[in-house]
């Protein structure tokens, strides 16, 4: 099997010849210059890497619908010019979904790895109007101003439904909702929130997404256990990262949802590549390839972007052991 057949069978719930494998290794906002540089003296390239350990999956992400976006250090949101306040944006804020220039960079990143499956990561609702306010005013504003805030979600939703077109219509394998409405303890905001607000709205790219016969997947940080059963009934196939430092647990949502979701995660980049020994870290991909690798619906992947602060040879045992274990 080559990657792309390999990741659309683990999607459909089928045993492929191992169990995919993806990573989420660089993105320049998120500080892994150093990281970088050490895997290019190594091996030459990242994609020498990715091929040395067998990476089947990876993501692109897709620009902002705010034309004045800027990001912050970190991966953090930083709004262009100040950002805009709710009751002042309008469609000339945003960027055209239709403008050729936005997908150069993913048809590059596709003609670069033709090797992989490639997910486009597109910007959830919630996400996207961090671009234009930022994290705090857009959560003030789903509680202080819902009406103006489910009429700007609506036209997000449309917007980034039309974005993952676009990016399907370039070449990807399957478009990743980035969604996140979870924290450390619980919700970002309320579960009726997010039923009401979130739900309808993120659908609106899910069901686009699946018009085009693609798997829709999501990215959704944190602890997210009373929302699971909304998230699968928006069509989600694969959900990443079911965050385990935040109280997710792989094994249950296995059991309780594995029929229809396809785990991407297991690689904790918090506790188990940073902290524990490296018996601990073979026995955890062990212990997950045991519970997760029957009947499909598994891929092995980092729950973030890995910060430089993770050795090397951390990560490189990670996929050894993964890329060993991950035979059916």
């Amino acid at each position: 099997m080559n990657s792309r057949q390999r990741v659309l069978a683990a999607i459909q719930h089928q045993e492929p010849d191992r169990v995919p494998l993806g990573i989420w290794l660089y993105q320049k906002i998120f500080g892994s210059e150093k990281l970088k540089a050490e895997i290019e003296f190594k091996y030459g390239s990242l994609e020498k890497f990715y091929a040395a350990f067998g990476i089947d999956l990876l993501l692109y992400v897709m620009p902002f619908p705010y034309k004045n976006y800027v990001p912050g250090l970190g991966g953090t949101f930083q709004t262009g010019l100040g950002g805009v306040a709710l009751e002042a944006i309008t469609a000339d804020h945003f960027r055209d979904p239709d403008d050729d220039a936005l997908y150069t960079g993913i048809e590059q990143f596709i003609a670069t790895h033709p090797a992989q499956a490639i997910a486009a990561h597109v910007w959830g609702v919630v996400e996207a109007a961090y671009s234009f306010m930022g994290v705090e005013a857009t959560l003030m504003n789903m509680v202080a101003q819902p009406e103006l805030i489910a009429r700007l979600f609506f036209q997000l939703g449309q917007w980034s439904a039309r974005m993952a077109e676009n990016a399907i219509t370039r070449g990807a394998d399957l478009v990743q909702i980035s969604a996140d409405a979870g924290a450390s303890n619980g919700m970002l905001f309320s579960p009726k929130q997010w039923w009401s607000l979130v739900f309808p709205n993120d659908k609106l790219i899910a069901d686009a997404i699946k018009a085009r016969g693609k798997p829709v997947a999501m990215h959704n940080d944190g602890n997210i256990w009373q929302i699971m059963d909304g998230i699968v009934a928006m069509g989600v196939d694969v959900l990443h990262p079911l965050q385990t430092s935040a109280g997710m647990d792989l094994i249950a949502v296995k059991q309780k949802y594995g029929d229809r979701l396809t785990i991407n995660g297991g690689l904790d980049i918090t506790r188990g590549l940073a902290e524990t020994t490296d018996a601990e870290l073979i026995a955890t991909i062990r212990e997950y390839m045991r519970a997760l690798k029957p009947r499909g619906g598994f891929i092995v992947n980092t729950e973030h972007f890995i910060p430089e602060t993770i050795p090397l040879a951390r990560i490189e045992l990670a996929y050894q052991t993964a890329l060993r274990e991950g035979w059916y």
